[in-house]
């Protein structure tokens, strides 16, 4: 289990941080900001995510808790964004959807691809 938060928390902070330079967040102090903010975020949701496939051993409940934790995420670091990036042209929330929508699916792909 250490090792699938080791790997999710290294390439969600490749890919959200890359999407963020995209998205013209460049400074250092906004993009540590986006890294501290995952570094929080990352593995609660990964370890509460196998800790419920493991627990309940069903596809359907694992996906509901992993839904409900992205949706929490999503607010959770819009608020954060809110509160500590500067000068951000987007709205807070939409990034934190942006950056973690695109993680998510990302990560769903891979998913995909190493089961087959």
């Amino acid at each position: 289990m250490f090792e699938s938060l080791v790997i999710s928390l290294f390439l969600t902070l490749i890919i959200e941080i890359s999407l963020a330079a995209i998205a013209k967040v460049r400074d250092e102090e906004n993009l540590t900001t986006v890294m501290m903010v995952n570094v929080l975020t990352n593995p609660i949701v990964v370890f509460t995510a196998n800790m419920t496939s493991i627990i309940f051993d069903n596809y359907f409940i694992t996906r509901a808790v992993i839904y409900f934790l992205e949706i929490m995420v999503v607010i959770v670091e819009g608020y954060l964004f809110r509160k500590y990036l500067k000068d951000i042209k987007m709205n807070p929330y939409l990034f934190a959807l942006y950056l973690n929508g695109i993680s998510f699916l990302t990560g769903e792909v891979i998913n995909l691809v190493l089961k087959k």
